[in-house]
């Protein structure tokens, strides 16, 4: 390892995707971490990036996510280096959804930023198709291959004893509420009150928790707070269901770790959901209470949760990403 190959890698650090990728890297390369989070401003995190590419000669810088403010300088940066650099773009950095007020794109002086990024880097690694047909419409790039997320298998397990639960995983705040479908996910548990509905995530706005707890019924439960993968992966064994009832999910992880754990899923006919559901679960039409209330009533009973595993195994395994990750960057670093 003492002459192996030096990697960059800049990324929100407590992300488990972005972990899985670090150890995934380490096992070939010299991995140093940047973490956006330890620097502020976009005033300290320069110096810092500058100090690295001074003091270490890197074959790659490899950045999680498009983000606007810094990843322009991030490209710049390594070309003056001399050093190429591979962008993996998340969902979030390629997103236009104004009536939400969300995504990057939805800033015209962002949207410029994330395209020069883009165009500059050597190579964009989507991760998942729908998204690099998005990032191919936004500009001309070098390189874009989508590489899927990956799901821990042996993490994300079947339990033994199935529960006639339902869970949804999301964040409780003002913009992500509608986005990720829990204001249709709560009024589903009034729908049907012989089930438990969970909804797994923090909460960020106490009004919104408070207007999600009015419109649930009394079988709605909130954690209100962010679970460990482990703690996750057990209420994962517990649910029958698993419902996405997102606008929007560029990937769709937390469904797809739900199905490895043998849920049952339901979930929005719109963006790179149905690749994840297949032919394992049911699909409905965003915003439709009734709708996704009786495609949830279908799925307690449907038998359908190891073909949903047998799926995740077979296309969305984190060994694939392992693979095809090791694969792309081999190319650019050697190349």
């Amino acid at each position: 390892m003492n002459n192996a190959a030096a990697i960059l890698l800049i990324a929100d650090t407590t992300l488990t995707f972005v972990a899985q990728d670090i150890e995934i890297l380490s096992r070939t390369y010299r991995v140093d971490v940047l973490a956006r989070r330890d620097y502020p401003s976009i005033r300290q995190f320069l110096p810092a990036l500058l100090l690295r590419l001074c003091t270490v000669r890197y074959s790659l810088v490899y950045v999680w996510f498009a983000e606007p403010y810094d990843s322009p300088y991030i490209v710049l940066a390594a070309r003056m280096f001399g050093v190429k650099c591979a962008i993996v773009v998340g969902g979030y950095d390629v997103a236009c959804l104004p009536d939400l007020n969300y995504g990057a794109l939805v800033n015209p002086a962002s949207r410029w930023k994330v395209k020069f990024a883009l165009r500059g880097a050597d190579a964009v690694f989507p991760t998942s198709d729908l998204l690099a047909a998005e990032v191919r419409q936004l500009a001309r790039i070098r390189l874009v291959r989508a590489i899927y997320l990956g799901v821990d298998c042996e993490r994300f397990v079947p339990g033994e004893i199935r529960e006639r639960l339902v869970v949804t995983v999301g964040r409780v705040g003002r913009t992500t509420w509608g986005l990720k479908g829990l204001d249709v996910f709560a009024r589903c548990s009034r729908l049907l009150p012989s089930a438990q509905f969970v909804v797994v995530g923090p909460s960020t706005d106490e009004n919104i928790l408070r207007e999600l707890r009015l419109a649930g019924g009394p079988n709605l439960t909130l954690t209100a707070r962010l679970l460990p993968p482990s703690e996750l992966a057990a209420w994962f064994r517990r649910a029958t269901v698993y419902a996405q009832l997102s606008v929007r999910e560029s990937f769709g992880l937390a469904l797809a770790e739900a199905m490895s754990a043998g849920c049952v899923p339901v979930a929005t006919a719109s963006a790179f959901m149905p690749e994840i559901v297949g032919d394992t679960g049911f699909l409905v039409e965003h915003g439709n209470p009734l709708a996704a209330a009786a495609a949830i009533s279908r799925a307690l009973e449907s038998d359908s949760g190891s073909r949903a595993r047998a799926r995740i195994q077979t296309l969305f395994s984190l060994e694939r990403r392992e693979r095809e990750l090791l694969s792309s960057v081999g190319c650019l670093v050697s190349g």
